[in-house]
């Protein structure tokens, strides 16, 4: 079908394409699809505290699924955030709220979550393995380049703040 000088530009510019699509949360996702293991019981966390960890992260990603920014808002832990592609400052508004109101409408998967696994990670700081749910309550899968295998399972980390437990990951990022 192409001659061999075709198929190599090809072959370059699918590979530009999909370096672009893989910064940022592309990457942050296909890197780290996996919670880490307790590997002793010294980090094993007690059942209260990572249940109000979970509990954080459900109804951080509730507020959003309802539009109810403000009360998300309290629950994301400004400036202690793990934002690797600054995906929500793309989206800023005058205050926290805006900002992630902006993000949700601009992004589309502003989604309701369902936890998986929960894990202590370190003093005060969890990592969840999550599902999103859709509007019609189906499994949320996302590709970050065509070609590549759908993942379902996300990790989120949620941080105690001053005494309070602060989700530190944003929304998925979708492009």
């Amino acid at each position: 079908m192409f001659k061999k000088r075709e198929e190599v530009v090809v072959v370059a510019i699918l590979a530009i394409i999909t370096s672009a699509l893989l910064s940022g949360y592309g990457v942050y996702y296909l890197l780290n699809l996996r919670p880490a293991k307790v590997v002793d019981e010294e980090n094993a966390p007690s059942s209260n505290e990572l249940q109000t960890a979970q509990t954080t992260l459900v109804n951080f990603f509730s507020y959003l699924n309802s539009e109810q920014y403000k009360e998300a808002a309290n629950l994301y832990g400004w400036g202690h955030d793990d934002d690797p592609g600054h995906n929500l400052q793309a989206w800023a508004g005058a205050n926290n709220i805006e900002t992630l109101k902006n993000y949700c409408e601009a992004v589309g998967t502003c989604f309701k979550v369902k936890v998986l696994t929960g894990t202590k990670t370190s003093d005060g700081e969890y990592t969840f393995m999550v599902q999103f749910l859709t509007g019609e309550g189906k499994v949320y899968e996302y590709s970050p380049v065509v070609g590549v295998e759908a993942t379902t399972d996300f990790n989120f980390k949620v941080k105690k703040i001053n005494n309070q437990f602060r989700v530190i990951n944003p929304p998925l990022y979708r492009s």
